[in-house]
């Protein structure tokens, strides 16, 4: 069986927490910057299809910031969101490194998958960033056979070019796979091309979430 993670919000902290880091930096109230950022997301996607350079998304937020009276600079936004991604999500990769320890035997449909699962990464990302992610999480990625990143593809998680992209390179039935994501719209858009899904909250959750179809976990680490 293969796991195909997502990797903001689930391995890092992406967007969670951004908004926060934001405010306080700058000394803005959460619904100014909401309303800018909500309406630059046709461009955060267009971004991570890899039709723009990452500055140019930057520079056009900072610009709606100064219009709403925030001097906001594009450096300052890139710099604040790398520096989230830099954050893990606590535990998740503990996760991972405690599952590929033990044969998966879960539940697919009428059989079970017996074996060591895999890691693919699927995430909608900045084609900049890629090469610093593998920097800043070098134990995760050594854990990943595969990497599909939406700036690559041309498509993110919601367009069904994506997991269609996805099942034609890896091969087999979609229920040979499990996705791991936060977002509804990708968990709609796997579960749409027959692939199972969890919703992820956080790694506490999504342990029990996979043990309860059948998954082992070798014990914690002791602290």
């Amino acid at each position: 069986m293969k796991i195909l993670s997502d990797f903001s919000d689930v391995i890092a902290q992406g967007f969670t927490g951004y908004t926060e880091r934001v405010c306080k930096h700058f000394g803005m109230k959460p619904e100014v910057f909401g309303s800018c950022f909500k309406k630059h997301l046709p461009t955060l996607w267009d971004l991570c299809r890899g039709k723009m350079c990452e500055m140019a998304f930057w520079h056009e937020l900072a610009h709606d910031g100064r219009e709403a009276g925030v001097p906001m600079t594009a450096g300052e936004l890139r710099q604040l969101f790398h520096e989230n991604m830099q954050v893990p999500m606590p535990g998740t990769v503990e996760l991972y490194k405690r599952i590929q320890q033990y044969p998966v035997k879960a539940v697919r449909c009428s059989e079970i998958a017996v074996g060591r699962p895999e890691i693919v990464v699927v995430s909608d990302h900045i084609k900049e960033m890629v090469p610093l992610l593998h920097q800043w999480y070098p134990e995760f990625f050594q854990m990943v056979k595969k990497e599909f990143w939406s700036c690559d593809i041309g498509a993110i998680k919601a367009d069904p070019l994506f997991f269609k992209t996805v099942l034609t390179e890896l091969g087999g039935e979609p229920d040979d796979y499990l996705t791991v994501d936060d977002a509804p719209q990708n968990i709609a858009a796997a579960t749409a091309a027959g692939i199972p899904a969890i919703h992820y909250e956080n790694s506490e959750q999504l342990e029990g979430a996979m043990a309860s179809i059948g998954f082992g976990f070798a014990p914690k680490a002791d602290n």
